[in-house]
């Protein structure tokens, strides 16, 4: 069976048209679909981290979930209050935020 016409015949018997996911719902998925894909690769994490000092692997987490989850939920918010294009036209003015944080 080709992909496409497993694609198709997935299609037809699911009722994708009927279920409709909130903005929350697709950020969580994406969430852990990525994390779920990146600890595939990552065979010496555990190692890692329990030979790092303490603090080190404190700054990191910080920076890896704070920022993060504060950005998606707040992407995924102003997705569902506006529409995507104007929510869109913001990713413009990052580089310019990047550049005033320093």
């Amino acid at each position: 069976m080709s992909p496409l016409s497993f694609l198709q015949q997935l299609k037809k018997t699911a009722k994708w048209k009927d279920r409709v996911h909130t903005s929350i719902e697709v950020t969580t998925y994406a969430i852990v679909a990525g994390t779920v894909l990146m600890l595939l690769f990552s065979q010496h994490l555990f190692a890692g981290i329990f030979n790092a000092l303490f603090g080190k692997t404190m700054v990191l987490v910080y920076l890896g979930v704070f920022p993060g989850a504060l950005a998606y939920l707040s992407w995924s918010f102003a997705l569902s209050t506006v529409q995507a294009s104007i929510v869109s036209s913001f990713l413009f003015l990052v580089p310019l935020l990047t550049l005033e944080g320093y």
